[in-house]
């Protein structure tokens, strides 16, 4: 990418780097015996995937190219044909991870034919049981993590924590670092997903979750942030917490219905099993990725391979207004409600011509087109935004003058 070379200019991101996903998220089952507050899938239902249907598509995975299938509910383990459906994936040679609550684990006979287990688990006892409706509940999984530990040592194991309202605080985290801990397993802690009964009453605090995890690192805790996080809208030092998602790019979802989605948190179906190929629904995937809804700060920015631009799923359901993009959002607005009554003056003066090509070599190299040239001559310590942008709306779009003047904001180019 050029950076600042985006006024007037087409934007064309290609995600297309895997002709299949090696990854799915495979919904077998509605039913669930958890009533989880935050549950983006909403729970309750009994509805199942056929058996025969669900093991011609691991055989059309698997056949694709998949290597690691992980299966979701609802609660898998409450699947009537798991265990069969697990041994026809070990055939088959497919990696095989169950995400689960852990409730039932002691219970099933499964563990023979899988690969890992992501086990939930909330906080405290008392936050745990009230999060889940569950008397018991987490000593119940506790005891089943250790039964799992003690007799499937070769089983990888991560403690999934799900961050709610209810369990926001660092007490809570590092009960859960302190189980992962003494049974050496990682710890993945989740912003909520904003759909489904998750959709919360507040943003949450992203830099408070970074907090606690950097905590939590730096006493040598296991622990990592498993959903996106982007880079700018979190403190620098917390840059290396945050990351993108292979949604719709290295994996995809199957629900129990055999609906294809990008992520199990997406509400956005781009084809079913039971009408097409499997090939023309991740057909359909390639074209919706050809139209990513990047806003041009996105564009612009060197940290955008790092994030992709945040939550795919929440950006194309329109949850523009509960999720860590609209952090961004809210952001732009706060840096733009300062720069357009402020008198504007760019830090550096050097710029060069190479044939057609402008060269801003401050603070790092960067290709500018004219459109841009405009906007930074302007920046002489005379004009505020609001003046720069009614002085070249003729020329220039004035939202393309707002957020390069964020951008070089945020590049710390502007005094």
């Amino acid at each position: 990418m050029l950076k600042y070379n985006v006024i007037s200019a087409n934007f064309d991101c290609n995600f297309n780097i895997l002709k299949y996903p090696y990854e799915i998220y495979f919904k077998v089952t509605c039913a669930c015996n958890y009533n989880c507050e935050f549950c983006s899938q909403n729970g309750g239902a009994n509805f199942e995937m056929n058996f025969e249907d669900a093991k011609k598509w691991l055989k059309e995975f698997r056949e694709r190219g998949a290597i690691k299938i992980y299966y979701t509910g609802g609660e898998p383990l409450m699947y009537s044909n798991l265990y069969k459906l697990l041994q026809y994936g070990k055939e088959l040679k497919l990696k095989q991870i169950i995400i689960t609550n852990g409730y039932l684990l002691k219970k099933n006979s499964v563990l023979d034919y899988i690969d890992g287990l992501g086990i939930s688990l909330h906080g405290t006892a008392t936050t745990h049981d009230n999060l889940v409706g569950v008397k018991n509940a987490h000593n119940q999984v506790v005891a089943n993590l250790k039964w799992v530990k003690e007799n499937y040592p070769q089983i990888g194991i991560s403690l999934n924590y799900t961050v709610s309202e209810l369990n926001f605080d660092y007490k809570n985290m590092k009960s859960v670092a302190d189980i992962s801990k003494q049974y050496n397993t990682e710890l993945h802690i989740a912003r909520i997903n904003y759909i489904g009964r998750g959709e919360p009453k507040k943003i949450q605090d992203v830099n408070k979750l970074c907090e606690f995890v950097d905590n939590l690192r730096s006493q040598n805790y296991k622990v990592k942030i498993s959903n996106c996080i982007i880079p700018c809208v979190v403190e620098k030092k917390y840059d290396y917490l945050t990351h993108g998602c292979g949604a719709g790019i290295t994996t995809c979802a199957v629900e129990a219905n055999g609906d294809v989605k990008i992520c199990a948190s997406s509400s956005l179906v781009l084809g079913n099993l039971h009408n097409d190929t499997f090939d023309t629904i991740w057909n359909n995937i390639l074209k919706w990725k050809q139209d990513p809804k990047i806003t041009l700060i996105c564009q612009t920015c060197k940290k955008f391979l790092q994030c992709r631009g945040g939550c795919r799923s929440e950006i194309n359901n329109d949850f523009r207004n509960q999720v860590c993009d609209a952090l961004l959002i809210n952001k732009m607005q706060k840096i733009w409600s300062t720069l357009k009554d402020k008198k504007l003056k760019y830090k550096y003066n050097q710029i060069i011509w190479q044939g057609e090509d402008i060269i801003l070599p401050n603070p790092y190299p960067r290709i500018i087109n004219k459109n841009s040239l405009k906007v930074i001559k302007l920046l002489d310590g005379k004009l505020t935004g609001i003046e720069i942008q009614k002085q070249l709306k003729l020329d220039i779009n004035e939202e393309d003058i707002r957020e390069l003047l964020i951008t070089l904001f945020i590049d710390d180019c502007i005094l």
